[in-house]
C-alpha cells in the first residue's frame, strides 16, 4: 500500500502493516509517500464471510495544510474493498474511487 501526503506530513506511525516501513519525497508529485507491504487476511472457506483486516496510518499534516478532500484509488487488479476512514473524531466508510468531502 502506498498513500500519497502534502510534502511536509510527518509519519507518526503505521499499524497492521506486515513489511518494512518505506518513506520518501517524490519530487515529480510534490507529495511525502509512505509505503509498505499489506497481505490481506485469507477467508477460511468459500462460504465464510469475507476476511477484514485493519492498515492505520497515523500522520501529523503540516501546520498550512487545510483538509477539504481526498481520493482513494484501487491499484488495478486488486479486488475491490471498502474503507473506514477516520480523521479526528469523523469518520466515514467508503469505497474505491470515493471523493470524501471534509
Amino acid at each position: 500500500m502506498r498513500v500519497y501526503l502534502p510534502p511536509g506530513t510527518k509519519l507518526l506511525g503505521i499499524n497492521g502493516q506486515n513489511g518494512a516501513i518505506e518513506p520518501y519525497e517524490n519530487t515529480i508529485v510534490n507529495k511525502a509517500v509512505v509505503g509498505t507491504h499489506v497481505t490481506e487476511p485469507i477467508k477460511a472457506s468459500a462460504s465464510a464471510p469475507a476476511a477484514r483486516g485493519t492498515l492505520v496510518f497515523r500522520v501529523e499534516l503540516p501546520p498550512s495544510f487545510t483538509l477539504s478532500s481526498f481520493t482513494i484509488q484501487k491499484q488495478p487488479g486488486v479486488p475491490v474493498a471498502h474503507y473506514v476512514v477516520q480523521i479526528g473524531n469523523h469518520s466515514k466508510a467508503c469505497g474505491i474511487y470515493a471523493k470524501i468531502s471534509c
